[in-house]
């Protein structure tokens, strides 16, 4: 968003009359909203979230009136160009919920805004009043008066007409604070370049914290805030800091970037619905499907305050995350909060924070149906969903290219690996990070917890009724784990014999001068994680089967996919069989450890010349020695 946050107004110039003694060429802007916008959003869940909230805004229902006077007073704002929201997103937006600047209607908006006093250049001032609330007040007034002599119910019922009150006092507040962010977003999206200021009212929760600290400073990152860029970059770079959800759709393979969810928790969780809004080009309402972005994480908007970076770190981190890493924000309605956490992401310091033009509406309502949700109440079977946990160099990804030819299976590369050395090897992580930059990936901040649930996700509404997931058995984490997780899938472990693929682990690792993410790591070895995994699906009378990369899969690649197949409750597909050589998009991210795969055709041993063996160091025998009785244990349960 790169835009500034006032908490006050500048000093008013009367010589200027009302023109800022700063600078005289800023065009002030007020959002209005004439029609309520998401008044209902919040009436289900509120009940239970009431409580939380009461308390932090127990003290700020009364603004500072001072700051308010003034605000009457001030010429700049009595003569400020105002903007209907409504009016706006009706001009705007497609049949898509995206907003579209080539249409005729479009253009005609855009011209009559700018027609208004502004031009790309100028700096803007944009602020949402709050909406007067007597008429609520003098109500429960009233009804005060007359319980005075009524029965229990009827005080009962004066209780939650003054909880009503507050809820809409609160929405109202909390409106007043993601819309002129929300207005600031479609200016840059109109193509403005010059400075923007978002005016928030000088209340108790807005006021600034000083001496409040960015994520570099807390955490010794050096890189520069956002507050710092030059605002004439967004004439070149803003366009390509907007997402669609099909951006989001694919990033469900890759997790190149953390999906922040910005509304209220009980509609995340599916616990909550309403009737979905009516999309531009349609005439009737769809039911929405309950639920959230598979791996998503909830930061819901009214838990950040915009002054207290301090605050607003602690947040992110509460809810899982990442400040370091790249996001994409996506709200819940055409006039989305989204902005507005972008925007507090940005003054953290973050540089890599993506706006979702659409909404989550868009990614779940039934014309939308094709992307799949997360509904943590909806249970999920075990039937055609298979997670395959190999042993590093164990031919898994050669595995998992056959599956990838299957048209109805979604297939997951190693969602495991990034979080786990991120979490408990972070030397090694840095290797696999450091590679990824050099090829101008970016790094996964997706936690364990959040790619779980990814695997977890139906995903029969994209035309894919079964799900694999390749996996490295050294990345399993006994604890995070759970037995209901387990029970959700069948499961493969692919074993080989530990000198063949203890010898492999250690030449490709060497090759550090085709991608800088190679390592040898024996502890890495994964024949150890293999036995666990078999001793804990025994505990809990889960399903699995063991294959041997070389015994099996590469001398009877037919009837091993075949016998996979079975297993796991999927239609076998011929063309598992054979394949064009190439790089899947999810590979990138791990380039160098799976040339073989890459350059292969079908399931057969790469052909290797003589001179390919090379002399190895003694701790590569050793780590062999010490991993055969594993093995052992594992094929004897073939």
């Amino acid at each position: 968003m790169n835009v500034s946050l006032l908490h006050d107004l500048p000093p008013l110039d009367d010589e200027t009359n009302g023109a800022c003694a700063e600078r005289d060429d800023w065009r002030f802007f007020t959002a209005v909203i004439k029609s309520p916008l998401d008044d209902d959003e919040e009436e289900e869940e509120e009940e239970e979230e009431d409580e939380i909230f009461d308390g932090e805004f127990e003290d700020e229902d009364d603004d500072d009136e001072e700051t308010e006077r003034r605000w009457e007073k001030d010429a700049r704002i009595k003569n400020s160009t105002r903007i209907d929201v409504c009016e706006l997103i009706d001009e705007l937006y497609d049949e898509n919920r995206e907003i579209n600047l080539t249409t005729a209607r479009s253009k005609s908006y855009v011209k009559k805004l700018m027609a208004e006093g502004c031009s790309k250049q100028d700096a803007l001032v944009i602020f949402c009043p709050e909406r007067e609330n007597e008429e609520d007040d003098e109500d429960v007034q009233n009804n005060n008066n007359t319980n005075n002599n009524s029965n229990e119910s009827e005080a009962h019922h004066d209780h939650h007409r003054r909880r009503s009150c507050r809820r809409r006092r609160r929405r109202q507040r909390n409106r007043s604070i993601f819309v002129p962010f929300y207005i600031a977003h479609v200016f840059r999206r109109c193509g403005h370049t010059g400075p923007i200021k978002v005016l928030l009212n000088n209340n108790k929760k807005n006021k600034m914290k000083r001496g409040s600290t960015t994520v570099e400073e807390k955490k010794g990152i050096s890189s520069v805030s956002m507050k710092g860029t030059n605002d004439n970059q967004f004439e070149q770079i803003y366009d390509k800091r907007i997402v669609s959800v099909y951006d989001l759709l694919q990033n469900l393979t890759t997790q190149r970037l953390q999906v922040i969810d910005t509304r209220s928790e009980a509609f995340f969780l599916g616990r909550a619905r309403r009737e979905a809004k009516k999309t531009l080009s349609s005439t009737k309402s769809d039911v929405e499907r309950a639920g959230h972005i598979p791996s998503s994480i909830n930061v819901p908007h009214s838990r950040l305050r915009p002054f207290d970076n301090e605050h607003n770190i602690a947040v992110f981190e509460d809810r899982g995350v990442d400040v370091t890493a790249p996001c994409a924000v996506i709200g819940g309605h055409m006039c989305s909060s989204a902005p507005f956490v972008a925007a507090m992401l940005e003054n953290l310091g973050l540089k890599e924070v993506f706006i979702v033009e659409s909404s989550v509406d868009a990614w779940r309502c039934e014309d939308g149906g094709s992307y799949p949700l997360f509904n943590p109440n909806k249970d999920s079977s075990s039937m055609g969903r298979v997670i395959i946990w190999s042993v590093t160099r164990g031919r898994s990804t050669a595995l998992e290219r056959a599956f990838a030819q299957h048209p109805k299976i979604m297939v997951m590369h190693e969602l495991l690996t990034e979080p786990y050395l991120k979490e408990n090897t972070p030397g090694n992580y840095e290797k696999i990070k450091n590679g990824q930059q050099t090829l101008n990936v970016s790094s996964s901040g997706c936690s364990y917890s959040s790619v779980m649930e990814l695997m977890m996700t139906d995903y029969s509404s994209q035309g894919k009724p079964y799900y694999l997931s390749k996996e490295l058995s050294c990345y399993f984490d006994q604890d995070k784990c759970t037995d209901e997780w387990l029970r959700s899938f069948h499961h493969v472990v692919l074993v080989r014999n530990p000198s063949d693929a203890l010898k492999s682990f250690y030449r490709v690792g060497l090759n550090e001068g085709v991608a800088e993410s190679l390592y040898f790591d024996p502890t890495e070895s994964g024949f150890k994680e293999c036995k666990e995994i078999l001793e804990r699906l025994d505990s809990i009378k889960g399903k699995y089967m063991v294959v041997d990369a070389d015994l099996d899969l590469m001398a009877n690649p037919e009837e091993t996919l075949k016998q996979i197949c079975a297993f796991s409750s999927i239609a076998f597909n011929k063309s598992m069989l054979a394949w064009e050589p190439k790089e899947l998009d999810s590979w990138k991210k791990f380039r160098g450890w799976h040339t073989d795969a890459v350059n292969s055709t079908g399931l057969a041993p790469p052909v290797r010349s003589a001179s390919f063996e090379i002399e190895y160091p003694e701790e590569v025998f050793n780590a062999a020695e010490e991993a055969m009785p594993y093995y052992t244990f594992c094929v004897k349960r073939r």
